[in-house]
């Protein structure tokens, strides 16, 4: 145990001390931690380096792997590290944790049928990680399975009753299912455990304006701006609805805010074209109303303006 252990403890009092371990000296355990380390660190080309080399030593090691995934997870290479976890997930079939970061990096491509196949293996091998039911859940919404995301989270919400993130996927399938009335109290219990929930903030704010309840929709619109003063949707909305209600100026302002934090929100630089010819900007109009045009024509689902309307991650 002791001899084996040695190129391990050589490596680590090395990285304490400023130092790079001499290669050579190191084995698969000892690239392993050290790769761990520089990940942590942030330092992943180091931390890549070591986790191949580790992995070039003991390639059937499911734990390498699994580390070159989560540090190519951290740096947004996404391809990069499904390839890495899914050979992790393979090597060692039996892990739960390996299941769900692999979900997690198949949420993260936005391959929802895969990370719901992935997450629920999660489940089923630790029924008692929440977090792998509400990123199930999140990848179940995303396939259109609503009603199957609702059994999921009631399920998760036993386990973890004051997890606000719970509540509001809760509200957020009911929505998607059509009924609002139960969405808009799983909102509110959201925001009673967090008042600063900018999602559910923004549902509620949203659900009222298309019941046509401009107060309580500006009401919450304006309270999440006040949490999150970048918040694109919520600019975009106060915006349209200020617009709507003939408060020109102060719509303007909340549009340019919009397109200034997500260019790509194509129906608030139409909103935006609208304001600034009703203001007599009319070359403004019409440079907005030209972005609009290029960013296509497909329709714009008003609840898909959340600024980060993902599940909570680990």
């Amino acid at each position: 145990m002791r001899a084996a252990a040695a190129p391990l403890l050589l490596a680590l009092s090395a990285l304490a001390a400023g130092a790079e371990p001499p290669a050579a000296t190191l084995d698969a355990r000892a690239n392993r931690a050290l790769g761990q380390k520089y990940s942590a660190r942030g330092l992943y080309p180091q931390a890549i380096e070591h986790l191949q080399r580790a992995i070039a030593q003991e390639p059937d090691a499911a734990e390498g792997h699994f580390l070159l995934g989560i540090t190519y997870s951290l740096m947004n290479e996404t391809p990069k590290a499904t390839a890495a976890l899914e050979r992790a997930a393979r090597l060692s079939p039996d892990s739960a944790a390996f299941r769900y970061y692999l979900g997690l990096a198949y949420l993260q491509a936005e391959r929802y049928p895969d990370a719901a196949e992935a997450l629920a293996e999660s489940v089923r091998l630790d029924p008692r990680r929440v977090e792998a039911r509400s990123n199930l859940a999140w990848a179940l919404m995303n396939v259109g399975k609503n009603g199957e995301a609702v059994r999921v989270l009631l399920t998760a919400l036993e386990r973890q009753p004051r997890k606000p993130s719970l509540w509001f996927l809760l509200g957020e399938s009911l929505r998607r299912l059509g009924d609002t009335e139960k969405a808009t109290g799983y909102f509110e219990k959201a925001l009673e455990l967090d008042p600063s929930h900018g999602d559910a903030l923004f549902s509620l704010g949203t659900i009222y304006a298309l019941r046509q309840d401009r107060e309580k929709a500006t009401q919450y619109y304006r309270r999440l701006l006040s949490a999150d003063p970048s918040h694109a949707g919520a600019h975009y909305q106060l915006g349209k609805m200020l617009l709507r209600a003939g408060t020109v100026d102060e719509a303007v302002e909340h549009l340019e805010k919009s397109v200034a934090a997500q260019p790509a929100l194509k129906a608030a630089h139409y909103q935006l074209a609208r304001a600034y010819r009703l203001s007599g900007q009319t070359e403004k109009a019409e440079r907005e109303a030209a972005i609009f045009r290029q960013l296509g024509t497909e329709q714009v689902d008003d609840a898909s303006w959340r600024k980060d309307a993902t599940a909570p991650r680990p």
